[in-house]
């Protein structure tokens, strides 16, 4: 059996957050002891879980922009919406992937200036 890439373990988990929601996605694709770097999120698995489930009750919507896979780790840079009114995030998010598992994640998010510079969103 081949292991997959860690951009396709990543593709997957992308693939189930959006078909079946956080806690099938996580379950799936993720270690039991994943280890949570996000500082807006609680310990763990679970508390990954909790923090998604927060963002889609907001009517969360991330639009991906590009993954970018080096090895054991994966890189993804998303644009993300929310219905709620609340502030356009442009995230980026470093998993790292062990035997085809999501084993630590660290993220990023920065407020996406309606009046910016640079105009990149």
């Amino acid at each position: 059996m081949t292991v997959p890439t860690s951009r396709e373990v990543l593709e997957g988990f992308l693939s189930a957050l959006q078909a079946h929601g956080a806690r099938q996605a996580f379950e799936r694709y993720a270690v039991e002891d994943y280890v949570q770097h996000n500082p807006n999120a609680g310990k763990g698995r679970e508390g990954a879980i909790a923090y998604l489930e927060e963002e889609a009750a907001k009517g969360g919507r991330a639009t991906v922009k590009r993954i970018i896979g080096d090895g054991e780790m994966v890189a993804l840079h998303l644009h993300m919406e929310f219905a709620d009114g609340s502030p356009d995030l442009a995230i980026v998010d470093i998993w790292r992937v062990e035997n085809g598992k999501l084993v630590e994640h660290w993220g990023v998010a920065q407020e996406i200036s309606k009046a910016s510079v640079s105009a990149m969103f």
